[in-house]
């Protein structure tokens, strides 16, 4: 068990601040630990309504936080005192006026400096700005909090509050006695009566937050106000506005789903299992629809993507999208320009429905490892661009890292507003890894979906099949066996033949002290479990994803329910991508000071 307090942990300094009326001065040198460095660029918004205001890093144009040059340290000057004349302090002091220069210049061009040598320069954020400061209107102190990517800055104000003895005493005539003689004594005495005690009430909060946000000039800052009486709030064609209104009205992310292509739901189940509640998704085969209102309920519309309005959706703040595959891998692809594949308008399409869901703050998208590099990477490239306004991070895993028993890769792109989050680290190592033969161990004809096997047409079938032994494919059959395209194929004039153009996989037995191969249309290139003359059943193919035996592939036909498992995501490489947004989120919420820290199981 591990305790995650973001508030705790993740602070960096926490200090008290007189209120005054000249501004808010931050200049802490703790911000140089911070993503709040001189010459940074960051975005703020103020609600005057709420009084709040959220600041973050930006790398837009608009605000810069200054600097100061730091005074030499009290070590430096009696080091000079004992060694130097006083021509040489002044020259110390331009030393130090000098690196500064040499550093500013640095920190323009983007370069990384290290700690040490940038301690002669401190970051300032300088908020002069009138309207900005009547957010602590009333306000009595002000409590500064510096984290690595946000500060916050929260009002209080001084209530008194009447002791709960003498608010419980009985309206009595000896209570209004000693009532009077309090008042009188106040008066005439100057000692304090230390019954009523003094709270401090939480009055405002600012937040410097990473979305819709103003410019900023000469290092101070300016606020756009959104008033009841503004003339934005009856504006409803003013998306800015529109947006503003519901980040300030949810910052605290709900752990809520939408999720599109959704198959029979296997990444959805990854997900509902770390934590997330599932509320919409949309699937057009009607096999899988069937599949995923069994396991997981109701929420399911089967639709066309290209067909579905996208405003009818529910506006989830996390989406999971796997849109399809097939075309796009090296097997299938035969397009030479993106524009040209099959499955582009679908890819299109999945970037719309994340733009149209204005909730959106992360969205999870899967799909095969190809996806990043085909077009020489113009997909990958396509989602940044049309999706800027979100934070991506992107990779390859794999499903035997996370204890899937199934050596299957995917690639997971993974977008947000709320800061980068990135893919979940691996869990083990490869003489670590869950085998065939633990994956089937209990197996019997009384699970559901064990008896969902292909029986083969072709009579020599099952005795290709009774030639291959544990952990070989179609390589080892003897050439009579063998169809045209296992064999060599000659070339005219001479040439080197072709090689066999049967896939790996073709006639492959699995080994039940290893994990199995990635799981791809198992029926047709005949993957065998390790004894036998049967084919995978579709249970064995659903253990091999990690699924529990009460998640129950439905329908009459056998070959979809079969094309629905192999579609699907590995279950404990979804839970594992899963709760790595699902703790981000949480922390993100703690840190925004909208939920407490809770004990969840790493």
């Amino acid at each position: 068990m591990k305790l995650i307090n973001s508030i705790k942990n993740n602070i960096i300094k926490k200090r008290k601040a007189k209120k005054s009326e000249r501004g808010l001065y931050i200049q802490d040198i703790e911000l140089m630990k911070t993503m709040f460095k001189a010459g940074t660029k960051f975005k703020y918004i103020v609600d005057y309504n709420t009084k709040e205001i959220l600041i973050v890093p930006s790398t837009e144009e608009g605000n810069t936080v200054s600097y100061r040059q730091l005074k030499p340290t009290k070590k430096e000057k009696e080091l000079a005192e004992r060694t130097i004349t006083v021509s040489k302090k002044k020259a110390l002091s331009r030393r130090h006026k000098s690196l500064s220069e040499k550093l500013l210049v640095a920190l323009n061009l983007k370069s990384k400096i290290k700690r040490r040598k940038a301690g002669k320069l401190k970051s300032v954020i300088d908020v002069r700005d009138k309207q900005a400061l009547s957010a602590f209107s009333g306000a009595d102190q002000l409590d500064i909090e510096i984290f690595e990517d946000v500060i916050r800055v929260r009002g209080f104000q001084n209530v008194e509050v009447e002791d709960i003895a003498n608010s419980q005493e009985s309206n009595t005539v000896i209570s209004k006695a000693k009532n009077v003689s309090k008042k009188a004594l106040r008066k005439i005495s100057k000692i304090i009566d230390i019954k009523p005690r003094l709270e401090l009430k939480q009055k405002y909060e600012v937040y410097l937050k990473r979305s819709q946000l103003n410019k900023v000039a000469a290092g101070q800052l300016s606020f756009d106000f959104f008033m009841e009486d503004s003339p934005f709030v009856d504006d409803s064609k003013n998306d800015a506005f529109s947006e503003v209104k519901n980040v300030l009205r949810d910052v605290a992310i709900p752990l809520e789903i939408s999720s599109l292509f959704s198959g029979a739901g296997l990444m959805d189940y990854g997900f509902k299992k770390a934590g997330f509640t599932l509320k919409f998704a949309l699937e057009l085969e009607a096999g899988a629809v069937e599949t995923y209102k069994h396991n997981l309920g109701d929420h399911i519309i089967k639709k066309d993507i290209r067909e579905y309005n996208l405003q009818n959706m529910a506006k989830s703040p996390i989406m999971v999208l796997g849109s399809p595959c097939t075309a796009l891998s090296n097997v299938n692809r035969t397009q030479t320009r993106l524009k040209d594949h099959t499955d582009y308008p679908l890819i299109l399409k999945a970037i719309e429905a994340i733009k149209a869901n204005e909730n959106c703050k992360v969205f999870c998208w899967e799909n095969v490892p190809q996806i990043l590099t085909v077009f020489d990477g113009e997909i990958i490239e396509l989602i940044k661009e049309e999706l800027s306004d979100f934070e991506i991070t992107f990779g390859v895993l794999c499903a035997a890292d996370f204890g899937d028993p199934q050596l299957r890769y995917r690639a997971f792109i993974i977008g947000s507003t709320i800061g980068k989050i990135e893919l979940p680290k691996l869990i083990f190592k490869p003489e670590e890894y869950m085998t065939v033969g633990q994956a089937f161990k209990g197996l019997n004809n009384s699970i559901p979906n064990q008896l969902d096997i292909s029986k083969p047409k072709d009579p020599l079938v099952p005795l290709r099949r009774s030639y291959i032994p544990q952990g070989c494919n179609w390589e080892v059959l003897p050439k009579w066996l063998k169809v045209d395209s296992m064999r060599p194929k000659k070339r005219k004039n001479g040439e080197k033949p072709k090689p066999p153009s049967t896939q790996s996989n073709t006639y492959r037995r699995l080994a039940n002290n290893e994990p199995s191969c990635s799981v791809i249309r198992y029926s047709k290139v005949n993957l065998l479990p390790p004894t036998g003359l049967d084919g995978l059943s579709v249970r064995q193919a659903a253990r091999l994803f990690s699924l529990p035996d009460d998640f129950v592939f439905v329908g009459k036909k056998l070959g979809p329910k079969q094309q629905q498992v192999v579609n699907g995501v590995p279950i404990c490489m979804a839970m594992s991508v899963a709760t790595t947004i699902l703790n981000f989120v949480k922390q993100y919420n703690i840190r925004m000071g909208f939920a407490k820290p809770t004990l969840v199981t790493v």
